[in-house]
């Protein structure tokens, strides 16, 4: 789709955004696909199931969960530099375990 081609040929083709996303585990997932999924809790389920779970009905779509399977944040549609990075340091920092608000988080961070 143009958003998601957006999305790889724009921030996550930076140099700073891979950086940081190598600090995560990442997975890319087809929303529509039956593909068998373990979820960040340990359910297995297929990506589209899961994805209908999650209400994702948009692509693309970057979820975060921390380490009990929890979501973080998500970001829906095409996010430009800047706050890709802010979100991706809100998570890496641990920003969302104190201030579990990213814009109070960015506000508290002068982003």
């Amino acid at each position: 789709c143009h958003a998601c081609n957006v999305l790889h040929s724009q921030p996550l083709n930076e140099n700073a955004i891979t950086d940081l996303f190598r600090q995560f585990e990442n997975v890319q997932l087809d929303i529509y696909a039956d593909t068998p999924v373990i979820t960040p809790d340990g359910e297995m389920t297929s990506s589209k199931k899961w994805a209908r779970k999650l209400g994702l009905f948009y692509t693309p779509s970057i979820l975060f969960f921390d380490r009990n399977g929890k979501e973080i944040i998500r970001v829906d549609s095409v996010v430009q530099f800047y706050r890709l990075r802010n979100i991706l340091l809100f998570i890496a920092g641990g920003g969302y375990q104190y201030q579990p608000n990213y814009q109070l988080w960015r506000l508290d961070s002068g982003f």
